[in-house]
């Protein structure tokens, strides 16, 4: 019925890496091919995803934000993340998530302020909590290089629990 193995090797899958993720089983992990995605992203589910030799996520003029999480168990690992005075952050943990990492990715670039409060940061990864019942937990930064964003590399907001950050440049 027309469908295709993509780049992903996900039957399916329409050859962008969201396509992958949304086509992709709680638990999986999806294998991002070399290239330049020209996407932000947004992983919803617990599903690993996996630059498999030069990534690059170009949310660019695209999207405020390169890659929200919203998931509990979800992974980004090795990807080059690149931002301009369009973006705000490279990544975005959510109140939702739990156990959570963000691994291995080189983040840059990101210099327009935080258009949600009067913060004149932009972020490499942002934590961020509603309350004390709804905030992310678990979450491990790790082996991330973060340079040229105007503001934190790595902030977590007011309500955030049992963040573990290590080996970051």
């Amino acid at each position: 019925s027309g469908l295709v193995d993509d780049a992903f090797g996900i039957c399916g899958g329409d050859g962008t890496l969201q396509g992958a993720i949304d086509a992709a089983n709680p638990g999986d992990t999806v294998s991002a091919p070399d290239g330049t995605y020209a996407e932000s992203i947004n992983i919803s589910s617990s599903v690993a995803v996996v630059c498999e030799g030069n990534c690059t996520i170009d949310a660019r003029g695209i999207s405020g934000i390169a890659v929200v999480i919203a998931a509990v168990g979800a992974t980004l690992d090795g990807f080059t993340i690149s931002g301009d005075e369009t973006m705000y952050a490279g990544v975005v943990v959510t109140p939702s998530c739990q156990g959570v990492t963000v691994s291995n990715n080189t983040i840059s670039g990101m210099t327009l302020s935080n258009p949600s409060n009067d913060s004149p940061l932009s972020y490499g990864i942002l934590a961020y909590g509603n309350s004390e019942s709804e905030m992310p937990m678990g979450s491990t930064f790790s082996g991330n290089e973060i340079y040229g964003v105007a503001g934190a590399a790595i902030s977590l907001g007011s309500y955030t629990y049992s963040t573990t950050i290590t080996g970051n440049n």
